[in-house]
């Protein structure tokens, strides 16, 4: 996957918690599909490793020998230490041994050079260029997705590292920031804002760079706070089911308004007037980050070197 941009690679799953000696195979339709691919993943995986280690008692070179030790260390510590402690063995679990597949790739095509002559150069050459092409096309398709996104709303294959099942872009976060801030002119209202974790960290702080008070719906929410001002908004993919999420508000808050920005979604919020039991929110100066129980602390580079001079001042 991470040599060839290719997403859909899987291999049938073990299930062990009942019994571990045994385990369950597991494999659904969508999964079989895809074992040509694991196969031969696991043929390139398992040809690399041969290889390390073989070349890493041949080589007579120093500083090609240091270097293949190295690598060798690198993989067995990794899988002595990641592995027993690993739940599910996820690609990301695999990415402190990233640059291990393009050594491996490179030891395939001296293999292939070493002992099959021209034959192994050709098979080499075809093998870089199907690599090269694969990478060009997913590359392609990326900037595709990305420029659409805008636009259009449509479902991709999840990205198995960083977990992302949507393409969003700074251009629609801008133009949905654009919107509240739109709503914020009318009013003065302060802005409260929920979306998924991958975008609710960034709408809050487009809307504080445009110096708009804000805060996060969910804490209105835990406080049991209905504000009469205030503008309320949930940001969500267009095509993921949010009506969980919008249980959570129906209570206490009525869908006034509905606008797509491509593959965001943007729903407005209004209080009922029942469930008002505050006027406006009071904003004070803005004071240190906060997380939420049990989760740490995320900080910007500015603020890092801001309280760093605050600290010397």
């Amino acid at each position: 996957m991470i040599i060839s941009c290719r997403e859909k690679i899987e291999l049938p799953k073990i299930e062990a918690r009942n019994n571990p000696v045994v385990g369950r195979f597991t494999c659904d339709a969508e999964c079989q599909g895809r074992i040509p691919l694991g196969i031969l993943a696991i043929l390139f995986f398992s040809s690399g490793m041969i290889l390390l280690f073989k070349k890493t008692v041949s080589e007579e070179l120093p500083r090609r020998r240091d270097f293949l030790i190295l690598a060798s260390l690198s993989v067995v510590v990794f899988f002595a230490l990641f592995v027993p402690l690993a739940f599910d063995i996820s690609p990301r679990f695999f990415l402190l041994i990233v640059p291990l597949p393009f050594i491996f790739l490179g030891l395939i095509m001296e293999f292939l050079s070493n002992n099959f002559k021209k034959v192994g150069v050709v098979i080499a050459t075809l093998i870089i260029l199907v690599l090269i092409l694969s990478n060009l096309l997913a590359v392609q398709k990326r900037f595709q997705e990305l420029a659409a996104a805008k636009d259009t709303a449509f479902k991709i294959s999840g990205d198995k590292v960083l977990k992302e099942n949507h393409r969003v872009t700074l251009e629609q976060q801008e133009e949905i920031t654009d919107y509240m801030a739109s709503i914020y002119e009318k009013n003065k209202f302060p802005v409260y804002v929920n979306s998924d974790p991958f975008y609710r960290r960034s709408f809050l702080y487009h809307l504080e760079q445009n110096n708009i008070p804000r805060d996060d719906f969910r804490n209105n929410v835990n406080q049991k706070k209905v504000y009469r001002n205030g503008n309320y908004f949930l940001v969500y993919p267009t095509l993921s089911n949010v009506s969980k999420e919008l249980n959570d508000y129906e209570n206490n808050y009525s869908i006034v308004d509905e606008k797509e920005f491509g593959t965001l979604k943007l729903f407005q919020l209004e209080p009922k007037a029942e469930a008002v039991n505050a006027e406006v929110q009071q904003f004070g100066p803005k004071g240190k980050p906060q997380s939420a129980f049990g989760v740490p602390l995320r900080y910007r580079w500015e603020e890092i070197f801001s309280e760093d001079g605050s600290e010397e001042n």
